[in-house]
């Protein structure tokens, strides 16, 4: 490997990573490349490059993977040696929006979150279902217009925090607690320590 661009780690110490344009994975020593460039991809095409994954502990991977036609490029999911597609480039969210769905990371119920490449929103797909976590341009709790997000996380109660960019310049840590589809501040700012607003 020349370059290795981003990686995800489960509690068993397996890795999951995006090097050279190619998906790999290691548990223990052993180390096997998973999605590869002219390799078959869901729906008869072929992946041209992997990029950005998610690594549960139930050992599912979630990654974007760019497809020839007739596949259609998206995220995907690798799960006991078989590939399936899990969102389309295109899907619709509960919102109307048709995402393209990034830089995701997965829960142990196999639920994800993601960021839409498209729009800059945050997103939870569940049981088959996209909806709306944040958005640019929604207002943010403690004050302020969202612009953008990154470095989101979500445990197994579909509970998800994330940075938050405002227009005001500033940002902070968020939570959203998905089951309520009630967002609350984490943090009023990304270098104060503060508990999670009720």
């Amino acid at each position: 490997l020349s370059d290795i661009l981003e990686f995800s780690f489960n509690d068993k110490g397996q890795v999951a990573y995006v090097g050279d344009g190619g998906l790999f994975f290691r548990s223990g020593q052993r180390v096997g490349v998973l999605a590869g460039f002219g390799e078959p991809a869901p729906g008869g095409g072929k992946f041209a490059y992997a990029d950005t994954v998610g690594l549960n502990s139930a050992c599912q991977i979630v990654f974007r993977g760019e497809v020839t036609s007739p596949s259609k490029s998206g995220l995907f999911l690798h799960f006991q040696v078989k590939i399936s597609e899990l969102i389309a480039d295109g899907t619709a969210a509960t919102n109307g929006v048709l995402v393209t769905a990034t830089s995701p990371v997965i829960n142990a119920a196999g639920d994800v979150a993601f960021l839409d490449g498209t729009t800059g929103g945050l997103y939870l797909f569940s049981k088959g279902i996209i909806s709306p976590i944040a958005i640019p341009g929604a207002s943010a709790p403690g004050g302020g217009t969202f612009t953008f997000f990154s470095q989101q996380s979500i445990n197994q109660s579909d509970q998800v925090v994330f940075v938050g960019y405002l227009s005001s310049g500033g940002s902070g840590g968020y939570l959203a607690r998905l089951l309520e589809r009630n967002m609350s501040a984490l943090l009023e700012c990304p270098f104060c320590v503060g508990r999670v607003a009720q």
